[in-house]
């Protein structure tokens, strides 16, 4: 018997907060095809009708791989803003792409531009350590017999190295730290020799980064938009 009287009770609690709602609801109803009453349009909402605003479509980004200036400028008049491209074309810059492809080492020859794997070091070199003693990670080298570009002041030979610290634990811009980073330019390297990597190294896993083969692109850039001298030249556009 009581069990009964509790449900009674949560369904007459049910309707009866239903009903309250509906009430509210029908409340806010705008019956737009009724007059208005001037002496309650000042009472009303000023948002309670709003006019239709015409809708924008989204702009649609476009995946743009733009090597050559003359793909620039397409792209420049494409969308519509030819008008800028004789200000731009003058802050284009030479650039050289490197796309990474994961290669056994043996793969490699000495002396050839890669990511991880050992070093391709002059016999005449020591392996760079730190304070404490020890050795620090090979990251990359760079050969620049390999590079064909337009940018200037790059040397046209010789072999640059990257070490950093095993465990990652330092920022390099510290002075404190400087020993925890090297780079090495070799302007004529002879007598090359692949260095095994240290077995001490506690984080870096078998000593050395997964080696990789680069292959370098010609290519242009323009300054990111972020700076105020390129935001500024589409104060006037809606681009």
């Amino acid at each position: 018997m009581k069990v009964l009287v509790i449900i009674l009770f949560l369904i007459g609690f049910f309707f009866l907060i239903l009903k309250k709602k509906t009430n509210t609801e029908d409340s806010s109803i705008l019956d737009v095809n009724k007059e208005p009453n001037p002496s309650q349009q000042s009472k009303e909402s000023p948002t309670a009708i709003k006019p239709k605003q015409e809708e924008t479509e989204p702009y649609e980004w476009k995946d743009y791989n733009l090597t050559t200036q003359e793909e620039f400028k397409e792209a420049f008049i494409t969308e519509g803003l030819r008008d800028k491209w004789q200000y731009f074309k003058t802050q284009l810059r030479p650039e050289i792409r490197i796309k990474p492809k994961h290669v056994e080492e043996d793969l490699l020859d000495i002396g050839q531009s890669k990511i991880g794997g050992n070093p391709d070091l002059p016999s005449d070199v020591n392996w760079p350590i730190q304070k404490n003693g020890k050795k620090l990670a090979f990251l990359a080298q760079l050969n620049f017999n390999e590079f064909k570009s337009e940018i200037s002041n790059l040397p046209n030979s010789g072999i640059l190295y990257f070490f950093y610290d095993e465990a990652q634990e330092f920022w390099v811009d510290s002075k404190e730290n400087s020993d925890s980073f090297r780079s090495i330019f070799i302007e004529n390297p002879s007598n090359l020799e692949r260095r095994t990597a240290p077995d001490d190294f506690v984080v870096l896993k078998g000593g050395m980064y997964r080696p990789c083969k680069l292959k370098f692109t010609n290519s242009y850039s323009l300054p990111n938009w972020e700076h105020d001298y390129v935001s500024e030249q589409f104060k006037d556009t809606n681009n």
